[in-house]
């Protein structure tokens, strides 16, 4: 800028701009408050009293509610106690179940829908059964559909069953019982005979008199 374009009221020394200038509380339009905050009136309007705005900050802030959490964690939903462990100790988040039954019960399948539903498998299962007053758990995982119902149905004989009687017993018992019709291929019939080493030409009671003692089981 040319000698002859600065204002005369700097001198050069001074700068452009004078220090006073920079001064905001020189401003009539700003009011300082206590808390080292200004506040600015627009326009031609001028600040308000800085006592005032403090003694108006004061109330909002006591005014103002807690934050409802209630609806940050669902009732449905479950909750996990994510407190920082001891130093070099591993945990496990703690989920924390609705204690209303029926929605304990809503979370309990979602976790176990989330749990199958995550298995690198084709097949698999997560039953919960209560047997005499006992709650059994039992998973099952598999590529192969005939594994996890073989997994299943023995599980559930040897849980509702005793020592002195074999798995495939109670299961055909358990069939028969519950009247659950099941339909075997003639060639079964054709390997249930040829064990107890009979032929075509053999009578069927020879067959019954075979599996008389021990029962006629599938496969042979």
């Amino acid at each position: 800028m040319a000698d002859d374009e600065r204002p005369q009221r700097h001198p050069r020394e001074q700068g452009v701009v004078a220090a006073e200038e920079l001064d905001i509380d020189r401003d009539e339009r700003v009011a300082r408050l206590e808390s080292g905050r200004y506040v600015i009136a627009t326009g031609d309007a001028t600040a308000p009293d800085p006592a005032e705005l403090e003694s108006e900050t004061e109330s909002d802030s006591d005014a103002a509610p807690d934050r409802d959490t209630e609806g940050d964690h669902p009732e449905d939903e479950p909750e996990t106690d994510d407190a920082a462990p001891v130093a070099g100790e591993q945990r496990k988040p703690t989920i924390k179940l609705p204690k209303d039954p029926r929605k304990r019960a809503i979370v309990a399948r979602k976790l176990i829908a989330e749990r199958v539903g995550a298995a690198n498998a084709d097949h698999a299962f997560a039953v919960t059964a209560l047997v005499d007053g006992s709650v059994e758990q039992h998973e099952s995982v598999s590529n192969e559909v005939t594994d996890v119902f073989r997994s299943l149905l023995l599980w559930y004989a040897e849980v509702v069953g005793d020592d002195s009687t074999p798995l495939d017993e109670v299961l055909g018992i358990l069939l028969l019982a519950s009247e659950v019709q099941v339909t075997y291929p003639g060639r079964a019939i054709e390997a249930l005979a040829a064990a107890n080493g009979l032929k075509r030409t053999d009578s069927i009671g020879d067959l019954l008199d075979a599996v008389d003692e021990s029962g006629a089981s599938f496969p042979p």
